[in-house]
């Protein structure tokens, strides 16, 4: 088994996919024990402007270094 990304709801609740649920039999008002590896928060856009104008020189263009530089590519 592998593990998944899930979101905290407003209440703090995160949501274990469906096909795990199924996996580890867990139903509806079954206790689970969480336990936390690793977390990585995702950066802020001020962050990512920050770490972008690294990269970027005085005259060069911004928009061809975000597409060279972007970890969505």
């Amino acid at each position: 088994m592998s593990g998944f990304k899930s979101e905290v709801d407003k209440k703090g609740r995160i949501v274990i996919p469906v096909e795990i649920r199924r996996e580890l039999n867990i139903k509806p008002l079954s206790e689970v024990e969480v336990e936390i590896e690793e977390v990585t928060p995702r950066k802020s856009f001020v962050e990512s402007a920050r770490e972008l104008r690294e990269h970027v020189k005085e005259k060069e263009d911004a928009v061809k270094v975000l597409h060279e530089k972007s970890p969505f590519r």
